[in-house]
């Protein structure tokens, strides 16, 4: 009886495995997508969570799934890329440029856009730019998404893909400054923020 259930569990694997690869051939195309970013936000000050919206465009002629996550265990969700400039031209810092990656993943559900559609996703900058000082910043994002792919290299699992990257043309945001005494204040109301979520 056992061993009857193990099986029944193992071909359900394969069966479910074979429906991702066969969605994923139907996705074997790039899609036109386009992507323009933009930030809401008007008054930003030296320690803001600095939200960036993604808005991804469908601009060719089949439908677009992805997938539509708020949240990712590794903290930040890989798909969504933010890299940002000083007025400088010099590249601001990625806080995770050290950091080992962990395990990926998480709660997703499906989205669908036809051509002519868009979906939006708020990313904030702060996960992959440490914006630390006042000023002008020259901002560019890039979206990822996968196609199946049987010539890819180097993959080594059950569904080959390869990555396809969107870029968003360049934004500007404005940092403004923040006193020492503000930032106490500041830092002391998000702490009491903290301690009533």
């Amino acid at each position: 009886m056992k061993r009857n259930i193990f099986l029944r569990t193992i071909l359900l694997a394969v069966l479910l495995l074979n429906m991702k690869a066969y969605a994923l051939a139907g996705q074997n195309v790039e899609h036109g997508l386009e992507l323009v970013i933009r930030c809401d936000e008007k008054d930003l000050k030296r320690g803001d969570e600095i939200p960036i919206v993604f808005r991804i465009t469908n601009k060719g002629q089949t439908v677009y799934e992805y997938d539509d996550r708020d949240a990712d265990r590794s903290g930040r969700m890989p798909e969504y890329v933010l890299e940002a400039r000083q007025s400088d031209g010099a590249a601001v810092a990625d806080p995770w440029a050290s950091r080992e990656s962990g395990i990926g993943g998480g709660l997703t559900r499906s989205g669908k856009i036809g051509p002519g559609e868009s979906f939006e996703k708020t990313i904030a900058l702060n996960r992959w730019a440490l914006v630390k000082q006042a000023g002008r910043y020259e901002v560019v994002g890039k979206y990822l998404y996968r196609v199946g792919d049987e010539q890819a290299s180097g993959w080594s699992g059950p569904i080959p893909f390869r990555k396809v990257a969107v870029t968003s043309t360049p934004i500007e945001i404005i940092v403004g400054k923040r006193s020492a005494e503000e930032m106490g204040e500041y830092i002391s109301s998000l702490t009491e923020a903290l301690k009533t979520a």
